[in-house]
């Protein structure tokens, strides 16, 4: 065979083999199955549809809480035979349990771990405590309740308190956060951004039922006062801002159930008011002319830095339908803390009485102050809470 031909053929077959292996190497190819993400055609570009636990979702929580402060001693109660057995009980208001809410509302980026949101919790409670002293006015076996401030004999005759505490506390969390899937079970959500804390807090406290003290070797005699009465008011309203930072872990068991875990830390800062209010009338005002008495004491607004934490734990329920697309329920227990949060003041010391009548007193309506005392104090509540959380795509 001439030399042509067989290059003719040999060119000829090699090209026959190229083809047979390209058409082989993709038949082979186009049954190969690789472990990468899938891809939702029907969206532009063909976007990676991989956070599909991350969506945007209205809750609403009621909580049953019993907000609390170390400042609401309001009197002392004593009895016993005196002046070598009587009994010092102090006077506190208990704060019970009241209904609150929290409303939050959070959008999901579409298509990835992030989303911001914002939360609303609002509380405004009402307790209440008082204290009724016999009426008896024997020195020996005397009841009496008066301010921790002022125990001198004069007010031995009065035998009533009453004491009322209003908490209107307010917190609104601006947040920015991320979804993290750690497995089927575990989904944590980091969040931090913005707190802004509102808190007042009015003390206000009346004594009355005057019956009365007769002298001792340190007080001239006071006859009964029907027109007794001495109120004080305790004002502390705080308002500022600052970063927070928490996470937020679910635990999924299974058949939609599973345990949920939020902590949050936050740092505010901003104002701080406090004053002391008090109003007394008395027979000896009305006989001065003076009616109803008006005193107050102040401080300067100032600048309080409150550290918080708010935690939270219990069990869940997620439900996926068709009617309700996600629906979770949550049902646990709360506790948040705010120190520094709450500012009061109260005298320290009072004018002792004299043996004189025209010295100044409690019992006659005179607020004789020699020293006052102001202090900051912690803010905190605690109690159960359920909460309903609707997600949409």
């Amino acid at each position: 065979m001439p030399v042509s031909k067989k290059i003719f053929l040999i060119t000829h077959l090699s090209s026959l083999l190229l083809c047979y292996e390209s058409v082989a190497y993709a038949h082979t190819t186009s049954n190969i199955t690789y472990a990468k993400k899938t891809y939702d055609t029907s969206l532009p570009f063909n976007v990676s549809n991989e956070y599909p636990n991350n969506k945007t979702s209205f809750f609403a929580s009621l909580l049953y809480i019993q907000p609390y402060s170390n400042n609401l001693q309001y009197a002392t109660f004593v009895s016993g035979t005196q002046p070598y057995y009587q009994s010092w009980h102090y006077q506190s208001i208990q704060p019970s349990y009241h209904p609150a809410f929290e409303l939050g509302f959070n959008y999901a980026i579409t298509h990835t771990p992030y989303s911001a949101g914002i939360n609303w919790l609002h509380l405004n409670s009402n307790d209440s405590s008082s204290k009724q002293a016999s009426r008896n006015t024997d020195l020996t076996t005397v009841e009496f309740v008066g301010p921790p401030y002022e125990m001198s004999p004069p007010v031995f005759g009065i035998k009533h308190v009453d004491s009322k505490v209003n908490f209107d506390y307010n917190n609104v969390l601006l947040n920015g956060s991320k979804l993290v899937d750690f497995d089927s079970h575990i989904q944590a959500r980091f969040f931090g951004g913005i707190n802004v804390l509102k808190l007042n807090q009015t003390v206000t406290t009346t004594f009355s039922d005057y019956a009365g003290c007769p002298a001792t070797p340190y007080s001239y005699p006071l006859p009964p006062d029907p027109s007794f009465s001495f109120q004080t008011e305790n004002l502390s309203k705080y308002f500022g801002a600052g970063p927070d930072l928490g996470v937020s872990v679910h635990y999924k068991i299974k058949s939609g159930f599973g345990l949920m875990g939020d902590f949050l830390g936050m740092i505010s800062a901003g104002t701080i008011q406090a004053q002391d209010n008090f109003t007394s009338t008395s027979a000896r005002l009305t006989t001065l002319g003076i009616g109803t008495s008006h005193q107050q004491i102040t401080t300067p607004n100032t600048t309080q830095v409150v550290l918080g934490a708010d935690a939270k734990l219990g069990i869940f329920y997620n439900y996926q339908g068709t009617t309700i697309p996600d629906l979770t329920i949550e049902l646990g227990y709360r506790l948040a803390t705010y120190a520094n949060a709450i500012s009061t003041i109260n005298p320290n010391t009072l004018v002792q009485p004299g043996t004189v009548v025209t010295t100044p007193e409690f019992s006659t309506g005179t607020m004789a102050i020699v020293s006052t005392d102001a202090r900051t104090r912690p803010f905190s509540f605690n109690g159960p809470f359920l909460n309903i959380k609707i997600a949409i795509a």
